[in-house]
C-alpha cells in the first residue's frame, strides 16, 4: 500500500506517519510538508499514484526562505486555511488521480468547511484529527480495500 501523507506541520506528520506505519507495516508512506512541495509532485505521482492521499487542510504555500518563489494567485487569494481543498482539485483534474481516495484532514470542526463539503466528490472523505489514529487507520483500510 502506498500513502501520500500531506502535513506541514512538522510534529504531526512525524507523528501521524510513525502511527500509519505502525498500522500499515508494508506501507510506503511519502510525507509532502507545503502546498508548494505538493504541486511539484503531482506528475510524479501521477506515474504512480498512491492508494490514498491523506491531506490536511490547512497548509503553508512553503518554508519561508529568502529565495522563495511566491504563491500563485489563487493560493494568494485562497490562504493557507483551504489549501486541502484546492491540492484535491488539483487531483481531480489529473486522469491518473481523480478518482484515488483522498481523506481531507483537519483539527478544524468540520462546519468550517461546509461551503467547500457540499460538492466533493465522492472519494474524497472529510474527516477531523483525532488523538488516536484508529479513526484514520480504519478508514484508509476501507478506502483502499481492492475491490
Amino acid at each position: 500500500m502506498k500513502i501520500v501523507l500531506v502535513e506541514d506541520d512538522y510534529t504531526q506528520s512525524k507523528l501521524i506517519s510513525k502511527e500509519l506505519e505502525n498500522e500499515f507495516a508494508s506501507a510506503k508512506i511519502t510525507v509532502i510538508e507545503t502546498e508548494k512541495a505538493f504541486r511539484s509532485s503531482l506528475e510524479e505521482m501521477a506515474k504512480e499514484p498512491p492508494d490514498v492521499f491523506v491531506i490536511d487542510i490547512m497548509l503553508r504555500w512553503t518554508y519561508p526562505q529568502r529565495d522563495h518563489e511566491p504563491a500563485p494567485q489563487d493560493v494568494r487569494d485562497g490562504k493557507f486555511h483551504r489549501a486541502g481543498f484546492r491540492c484535491q482539485r488539483l487531483l481531480e483534474q489529473g486522469d491518473k488521480t481523480k478518482r484515488i481516495p483522498v481523506i481531507l484532514y483537519s483539527m478544524v470542526d468540520q462546519g468550517e468547511f461546509s461551503f467547500e463539503a457540499r460538492n466533493l466528490p465522492d472519494n474524497v472523505h472529510l474527516m477531523r484529527k483525532e488523538a488516536s489514529i484508529v479513526p484514520l487507520a480504519t478508514l484508509i483500510r476501507k478506502l483502499a480495500a481492492p475491490g
